[in-house]
C-alpha cells in the first residue's frame, strides 16, 4: 500500500501512517475553507467508491476550515463507505485533535485492532491510546449479587460493564441501575481526570420494594490513579535521580584518586625545583612537570563534574519531593504536606528558582 500522510498532526504524538485513501482524494489538498460550507452529500445511490471519496474530500475540507468534530464525522463516513486504514486513522486524530478523548480513544483502538497495521505503528497508536487515557476516567460499577437480566446506564445510556471501568469524561456523571423487577437505584458522583471511582450498588435493592429502593448507595472512591503521563514523568525523573546519583558517586571517587595523585606529582615537582637560580646545565624535571600540570587539570575537571551532579541530583531530589508530597496531598483530599508547602522548585526569567 502506498504511504500516505495523514493530514492533522499533535506534536510529538502520531507519525504518517500506511494506508490508501479513496481514488482521486489527493485533490483535498486544493480544497479551500469556502468549499467546506457549500457542499452537498452524495447519494445513497452513489457507487461506494466515489461516495467514500467524496466524504474524505469533505473531511479534508472541513479541515482547512478547522472543522475537526465535523471532519471527524466525514471521515467516519467515508470509511462506513469503503473501509481504508488512512479514513480510520484519521477520523481517530481527528477526534483526537478536536479534543473528544472518548471518541479518539475508541477509533484509536479500532485502527489498532486492524490485521493490516503493523506492529510498529500499533505500538505508537497504543502509547497515544495511554496519554489520552490519562485525560478521561473510569466509573467501575459493582452490582448486586442478584442482579439478575438488568441494565447499568451513565448519563441516561445504556451501557456495557468494562472489566476496568467505563471511560468518562471529567465532571458529574449519574449512574443508575435498572433489575429485572422494573427497580431502580440512582446516584450522581462526580470524577476526576486520571481517577477511577467505583460506585456500589450491593446492597441495593435487599429486601426493598421499588418506592423504598435507596437513592444513593454508597460510593467508594479509590485513591487517585496517577495519569499515565504522570507515571512516565515519575519514572524518568527517578532514572535521572539515579543516574546522577551514580555520576556523583563515580566521580566522587575519582576525584578522590586523582586528587591523592596529583598531591604525591606535586611534591614530586617540587622536590626537582632549584633553590633559588639552577646551575648552569641544570634544569627542573619537566616529566614531573608534565604529569603535574596533567594531573591538576584533571582534578580541577571532576571537581567541576562532581559540583554539577550534585547539583543536578538536589534539584531532581526535591522535584522528586514535591511530586510525592503533591500526590500524597491528592490522596488526602488534596491536602498538600508540610514539606510541599516549604519547597518549591519554579522556572523563572533567570532559569530555576528553590523557594523554601
Amino acid at each position: 500500500m502506498a504511504a500516505v500522510t495523514a493530514s492533522l498532526f499533535l506534536t510529538g504524538a502520531l507519525a504518517p501512517v500506511e494506508g490508501a485513501p479513496p481514488a482521486g482524494a489527493e485533490e483535498a489538498r486544493a480544497q479551500t475553507p469556502a468549499e467546506a460550507v457549500e457542499w452537498e452529500p452524495p447519494p445513497a445511490s452513489m457507487a461506494a467508491p466515489e461516495r467514500a471519496r467524496a466524504w474524505w474530500l469533505r473531511a479534508q475540507a472541513l479541515e482547512g476550515a478547522r472543522r475537526f468534530r465535523e471532519s471527524a464525522n466525514a471521515y467516519r463516513r467515508s470509511y462506513e463507505a469503503m473501509p481504508t486504514l488512512a479514513a480510520l486513522y484519521n477520523m481517530a486524530l481527528a477526534h483526537d485533535y478536536a479534543r473528544q478523548p472518548l471518541d479518539a480513544i475508541s477509533a484509536y483502538r479500532r485502527y489498532a485492532a486492524q490485521a493490516e497495521v503493523d506492529a510498529a505503528e500499533r505500538a505508537q497508536v497504543l502509547d497515544r491510546i495511554t496519554e489520552i487515557e490519562g485525560d478521561v476516567a473510569r466509573i467501575v460499577v459493582a452490582l448486586p449479587e442478584d442482579f439478575g437480566a438488568g441494565v447499568v446506564m451513565i448519563d441516561g445510556v445504556e451501557v456495557t460493564l468494562a472489566t476496568e471501568g467505563n471511560l468518562v469524561l471529567p465532571g458529574p456523571h449519574d449512574v443508575a441501575i435498572n433489575d429485572d423487577e422494573g427497580r431502580t437505584s440512582q446516584q450522581r458522583v462526580v470524577v476526576v481526570a486520571g481517577t477511577r471511582v467505583v460506585v456500589r450498588f450491593d446492597d441495593a435493592f435487599n429486601g426493598e420494594t421499588v418506592e423504598d429502593a435507596p437513592q444513593n448507595p454508597t460510593v467508594d472512591m479509590n485513591p487517585p490513579l496517577m495519569s499515565p503521563r504522570e507515571a512516565r514523568r515519575s519514572r524518568a525523573l527517578r532514572r535521572g535521580m539515579w543516574f546522577a546519583v551514580g555520576l556523583t558517586a563515580a566521580s566522587g571517587v575519582s576525584l578522590l584518586g586523582v586528587g591523592v595523585a596529583t598531591l604525591d606529582a606535586k611534591r614530586t615537582f617540587e622536590a626537582s625545583l632549584c633553590d633559588g637560580p639552577c646551575p648552569e646545565g641544570v634544569s627542573y624535571d619537566a616529566d614531573a612537570a608534565s604529569r603535574f600540570y596533567q594531573l591538576r587539570t584533571a582534578s580541577n575537571t571532576l571537581v567541576g563534574i562532581t559540583a554539577a551532579s550534585a547539583l543536578v541530583l538536589t534539584v531532581l531530589a526535591i522535584m522528586g519531593a514535591d511530586r510525592r508530597n503533591k500526590v500524597q496531598g491528592d490522596e488526602r483530599g488534596g491536602r498538600s504536606t508540610p514539606t510541599a508547602a516549604r519547597w518549591r522548585l519554579r522556572p523563572t526569567v533567570g532559569g530555576l528558582q528553590l523557594d523554601f
